[in-house]
């Protein structure tokens, strides 16, 4: 995924950025709030720690599998916008 734009995250009413999948598909275009998002091109402190949590956390439980793994945490809403459960709000 890249960043494309900046766009409005509708679920959470803040600003968001508008991400594109470059292997297309149905979901070639998403927008997603910058807290669910880790940069992996520059050395961002942050991004670098919640990494290394996430791959602590995830590796070990997931590693061996070779399908698409959904922990239940994000969805798409009807608007092509990620959002995390506990940041959905109904009708959005």
């Amino acid at each position: 995924m890249r960043i494309v734009a900046p766009s409005w995250h509708t679920p959470t009413d803040e600003d968001g950025w508008r991400l594109r999948d470059p292997t297309g598909g149905a979901q070639t275009y998403t927008t997603g709030h910058p807290r669910y998002l880790v940069h992996l091109s520059r050395r961002c402190p942050d991004c670098l720690i919640h990494l290394r949590a996430m791959e602590d956390t995830f590796l070990r439980r997931f590693a061996d599998r070779e399908e698409v793994i959904d922990c239940g945490w994000y969805t798409t809403t009807a608007l092509g916008q990620l959002v995390h459960l506990a940041d959905a709000r109904g009708g959005r």
